[in-house]
């Protein structure tokens, strides 16, 4: 039979994401589990279906094209030199 619920380490090898980064997501809410320990030492256990749920939430489209570096800094160069003209600072 088939787990409904899954340990930390479990939903870890599950998703191929690492133990911090789960447990991160269920601390933080926005990966819901229930805490079957105590306050002081939890053991969560998060449902499978709550975990695709949450994968699917982040997947990814298409990625966008890489941002030029160069263009980047240059464009913020020129902000900081144009607010400093105009704050009177040289």
């Amino acid at each position: 039979m088939e787990q409904e619920y899954l340990s930390i380490g479990d939903a870890q090898v599950y998703t191929g994401l690492s133990d911090d980064h789960i447990r991160r997501a269920v601390v933080g809410g926005t990966l819901p589990a229930s805490n079957v320990g105590t306050p002081d030492r939890a053991l969560y256990r998060i449902k499978k279906a709550n975990i695709d749920a949450w994968m699917k939430e982040r997947e990814a489209g298409p990625k966008a094209p890489p941002r030029c570096k160069k263009k980047v800094e240059a464009v913020v160069a020129k902000t900081v030199k144009q607010s400093r003209r105009g704050s009177g600072r040289a």
